[in-house]
């Protein structure tokens, strides 16, 4: 199984991992594990929604969103919708946090993944902030687990190795 974007609520698989023996590889943004915040599309969407704004303009405005490097994508959601618009507002919209993370590595079924350290869209950044990117994550899942961040691959290929 494999977890994209982790959230505090994916422990709630652990159990039937267990159950049935199933290997994870949860990827983990690690900056926001780091800061304990949500990611900007969680939050615009909560907040775009609390104002009545139509899904296709919420769409809309993702789309120019996806075009930001994070820091600036964020910063437009806090400008939109103030400075706690990041604030996870439940276990469904936070990820875990570094004592969590550490508590999930440990877990026999469970490896734990690099998908960069703010949730880059690496489309949008240069080379060499894309490898600090993923090296900066890289580096705070193995201070936070103990264990380095495993390669992600289908069928034997490995997609990232750039580290």
């Amino acid at each position: 199984m494999r977890a994209n974007k982790i959230y505090f609520n994916n422990s709630r698989a652990l159990p039937i991992l267990t159950e049935f023996r199933v290997p994870a590889v949860f990827f983990v943004s690690s900056g926001h594990v780091k800061e304990g915040k949500a990611f900007w599309w969680d939050a615009a969407y909560r907040e775009m929604r609390r104002r009545g704004i139509p899904q296709k303009k919420i769409y809309q405005r993702f789309a120019e969103l996806k075009q930001m490097k994070t820091a600036d994508a964020e910063a437009q959601i806090e400008n939109e919708f103030g400075a706690k618009a990041l604030v996870p507002v439940g276990d469904l919209d936070r990820p875990f946090n570094p004592v969590e993370l550490k508590g999930l590595a440990r877990h026999p079924l469970v490896s734990v993944g690099n998908h960069t350290s703010d949730h880059a869209i690496l489309s949008n950044y240069s080379d060499d902030e894309a490898r600090a990117q993923i090296q900066s994550a890289q580096d705070d899942i193995l201070v936070m687990t103990g264990k380095a961040a495993v390669k992600a691959g289908v069928g034997g290929e490995v997609l990232c190795n750039i580290w």
